[in-house]
């Protein structure tokens, strides 16, 4: 009998945490859709006024490729950059907070900045900020690992011994493009050809339970020392 209780606990848990995620992606895209347009504007302005572009990467281009628009169930929006002198990051850091934006996530390979996340009126904006090597673009995305390790102090959760995807795109030049209302960012000028190498052939096709590493479109690194990360929460 106390063995199915323990059980029954544990299922009841997981449940629970299932059931609040869900309702957590939930809030986060209608605050999206909500507030996304305008946080692209944000993100673009400031870029520009610091002479960084900064282009619409993964589901958010996906969503301008495909459907002109933001597509109606992601939560997050997603930009990418070039990687940043120190004094350029500084001074763009000090316009996000200055604007709204508040550091959540941050994510360093070889301690360089790799991945940032934001938040702005709870839409969470994740920024990649890209290696320029050898004609291509190299974007790095963090993965949680069994072995790695997760420490919680006052500041939030530090992580060592993370894993990498790793994305290699073709070169390419950034062409200003526009949603179907008329807000304005940057995208790279073979966006199809981009969208189609990081989801697939199938990319037309929307998909919410898409497996993306079946794809098998990247390398993996599992290179303990040099990937680390921080999350507030």
């Amino acid at each position: 009998m106390q063995i199915r209780r323990v059980i029954g606990s544990f299922f009841l848990v997981r449940a629970l945490r299932e059931y609040l995620f869900r309702k957590k992606m939930k809030r986060r895209g209608k605050c999206l859709h909500l507030h996304g347009y305008e946080c692209i504007t944000k993100i673009d302005e400031i870029g520009n006024s610091l002479g960084i572009k900064l282009w619409i990467e993964w589901g958010t281009l996906l969503g301008f490729v495909r459907e002109g628009a933001l597509i109606g169930h992601d939560y997050d929006l997603d930009f990418a950059t070039l990687i940043l002198s120190s004094d350029l990051y500084n001074s763009f850091y000090k316009s996000l907070c200055a604007n709204g934006f508040v550091l959540i996530r941050q994510f360093k390979y070889n301690d360089i900045i790799i991945s940032e996340t934001y938040s702005y009126k709870n839409v969470h904006v994740d920024i990649d900020y890209c290696l320029h090597e050898n004609g291509k673009i190299v974007n790095y995305e963090y993965d949680v690992k069994n072995n790695t390790k997760i420490k919680k102090d006052k500041t939030g959760y530090h992580y060592e011994n993370l894993g990498a995807y790793i994305y290699t795109f073709n070169d390419f030049s950034l062409v200003r493009g526009k949603f179907k209302n008329q807000i304005e960012c940057y995208i790279p000028d073979d966006a199809e050809e981009h969208i189609r190498y990081a989801y697939g052939q199938n990319w037309k096709t929307p998909d919410k339970n898409s497996d993306w590493k079946s794809l098998n479109n990247y390398e993996y690194s599992e290179d303990d020392n040099k990937l680390t990360g921080w999350m507030k929460e």
